[in-house]
């Protein structure tokens, strides 16, 4: 019996991707392998009660969980994006391809077609979608390091196939149930899948794309999953002709073209604690144009998209799909698959996380734009002493932690200084008032530091300044009042002893 189910993530789901994962970063595989979707079912089966007694069956080669795409617009099956299609990048819209599966040439110049997570056919149309993606970062308390894991975002559809015989697939259909939990970070309510539909389908998966028909002379088959297959020697192969040959019924056997990828699949058996040994496959979405002699029947090709070739069935490895129509492929168009919720980190520590990290972040900004500043602007002093600069200098040093008290200092100095100029009726050493510079430093008092700082700042670090959010988050919720105004004291005293230093140099 083969089963079709539908399935929607009502929270963020995440399944490492450790073949891109890079230190500090946690990638996530933005479909769902079969091998979870097992787990999942044999977590259900066990809370039954029913694994025991099914446990053989369960994971035997008869028994087969397909990978879970990316759903289209009304529910229908995707496949995952293809290889071998070529394009003009200048063209913008819709594009022209060409195929070197079919004809093994492209025009020069024309570079790799890039569909994103998966495909549909409309006519000789490919459309591209791509899978919304967020991520959410993390501090490891031991060692205090700071990493970053991305997640599919919740609300996207995804469609799968279970092939396994009456007795077992009846069994699915009773616990599969209304929700199902996926892939990694549980504990923090990640996962969470409603169950759309789940169905007995007849015909062969993704049957919309499949070539059911008899073949004469040649083929296209397309790996729907990855796939490796073993040799008459008992090795690891990608493709074993002489095996695949004797399923498919045909004689003289060859690929004539091919566009594929080959990524190393790694695996955990938590039972004995241990690394599965990774092996080499073919990646999904490899296609191969096959010659032959003879004719390859409808039911051979039946037979071989329900069980699948090579090894981990059981897994999801193995699938492939005849194509129909293929060759008539000669455009794509590119959309996004929408996600009814684009809320980001779900459990208040990632909230907490993600302040922390934002603040950093902004504060890195600023400092930035403060060097900038400094650096591009020419203090106007006007005719202002030393000694007078040095009072003023000294008056913010001593109160740097004390904003309420400078504005009121300053006032009392400027007040002083005048009178002691009308009753000497004569500038002191270079002479000059003190009112020009603490009317600078009341200037940059009375409004935001960031307005202040985005005059000089280059273009990106200004829009950044001028922005409401930082990584989504209120820039009120980032700094307080008492913060900010100490800021703008430490700024204008870097001012002052930058604009010192030039002047002793010149």
């Amino acid at each position: 019996m083969l089963l079709r189910y539908e399935i929607r993530s009502t929270e963020p789901v995440r399944i490492a991707d450790n073949s891109v994962s890079q230190m500090g970063q946690t990638a996530t595989l933005h479909y769902i392998p079969g091998s979870a979707v097992r787990g999942a079912v044999v977590g259900k089966l066990v809370e039954a009660g029913l694994f025991g007694g099914l446990k053989t069956d369960a994971l035997s080669e008869k028994t087969a969980f397909f990978n879970a795409y990316p759903a289209g617009e009304k529910g229908n099956d995707l496949l995952p994006a293809m290889k071998g299609f070529y394009e003009d990048k200048k063209v913008a819209e819709k594009k022209p391809v060409q195929n070197v599966v079919v004809n093994g040439d492209f025009t020069e110049g024309w570079k790799r077609s890039s569909f994103g997570d998966a495909v549909a056919f409309d006519g000789d149309t490919i459309k591209g979608f791509s899978v919304p993606t967020g991520s959410d970062l993390k501090i490891k308390i031991v060692g205090e390091k700071v990493f970053r894991n991305e997640y599919i975002r919740s609300g996207i559809h995804f469609v799968g196939y279970i092939q396994a015989d009456d007795a077992l697939a009846g069994k699915i259909k009773d616990v599969f149930g209304k929700e199902i939990i996926l892939g990694n970070a549980r504990s923090s309510g990640l996962g969470r899948c409603e169950v759309v539909k789940l169905e007995e389908y007849a015909g062969v998966p993704y049957g919309a794309y499949a070539d059911g028909g008899d073949s004469t002379g040649s083929l296209y088959m397309m790996l729907l999953s990855d796939t490796a297959m073993r040799d008459g020697n008992g090795e690891y192969c990608g493709l074993d002709l002489a095996q695949l040959e004797q399923l498919l019924g045909v004689q003289n056997l060859k690929i004539k073209t091919a566009a594929t990828s080959v990524r190393k699949v790694c695996g955990y058996n938590r039972t004995w604690g241990l690394h599965i040994p990774s092996v080499s496959m073919y990646e999904k979405g490899s296609v191969f144009h096959l010659t032959f002699d003879g004719t390859c029947t409808a039911d051979s090709k039946k037979r071989l998209m329900l069980q699948g070739i090579g090894i981990r069935k059981n897994e999801g490895f193995g699938r492939i799909l005849f194509l129909k129509d293929y060759e008539k492929l000669t455009a794509r168009v590119q959309t996004v698959l929408l996600s009814t919720d684009r809320t980001a980190a779900s459990s208040d520590r990632d909230e907490a996380t993600l302040l922390i990290a934002a603040k950093n972040y902004y504060n890195l900004i600023r400092e930035r734009a403060i060097e900038e500043y400094i650096v591009r602007y020419t203090l106007e002093k006007g005719k202002i002493s030393s000694s007078r600069l040095g009072v003023v200098h000294s008056i913010l040093e001593s109160n740097r932690y004390n904003p309420q008290a400078v504005e009121s200092t300053l006032a009392r100095y400027a007040e002083h200084d005048q009178e002691k100029e009308g009753r000497q009726k004569k500038h002191i050493d270079r002479g000059g008032s003190s009112a020009e510079i603490i009317s600078f430093i009341n200037g940059i008092f009375a409004k935001p530091l960031d307005d202040t700082l985005k005059e000089k700042a280059d273009a990106k670090t200004a829009s950044i300044l001028s922005g409401r959010e930082i990584m989504g988050i209120d820039k009120d919720k980032l700094i307080n009042t008492d913060e900010e105004e100490v800021r703008k004291i430490a700024f204008i005293l870097r001012l002052l002893k930058y604009d010192n230093k030039q002047e002793v140099k010149a």
